[in-house]
């Protein structure tokens, strides 16, 4: 299977020219860089890489490849920026301390700019707690 990990290490490969600097990159062996490379060809029945040359450079299916591995992996980012985004707004939560309703009344009227006064009017995914002490 082609797994995006593999995805990665083929077009830092490829953008550094190197096995040995991808496997920097990637924090790994210029060996598993190699191996994954190895797996993507075999599974592909196609080489991806002229080796002959320094730096290496992708041929004419590895050009097709990695122009696509890009488009993977960039939506792969988009994809878990925005999970990442969703779950943060899901627990988006303000607390406000006061001592009394007239604080919180003196808050609501003169930083009206907090927005304060409209979510206690609207649903919103986030919630507004309060708490003091009782008057």
């Amino acid at each position: 299977m082609i797994t995006l990990t593999k995805m990665k290490y083929f077009c830092d490969v490829i953008d550094s020219g190197s096995f040995t600097q991808a496997g920097k990159i990637n924090h790994v062996s210029q060996t598993s860089i190699t191996q994954q490379i190895h797996e993507i060809e075999k599974e592909l029945g196609h080489t991806l890489i002229d080796r002959r040359v320094t730096p290496v450079k992708a041929n004419k299916v590895g050009q097709i490849f990695y122009l696509e591995a890009k488009k993977v992996l960039s939506q792969y980012d988009i994809f878990e920026n925005n999970i990442k985004q969703y779950i943060d707004h899901q627990s988006l939560k303000l607390t406000i301390g006061y001592t009394s309703l007239t604080d919180l009344r003196e808050l609501e009227k003169n930083y009206d700019q907090t927005g304060l006064s409209e979510y206690r009017y609207r649903k919103s995914r986030c919630r507004l707690g309060c708490r003091g002490t009782k008057e």
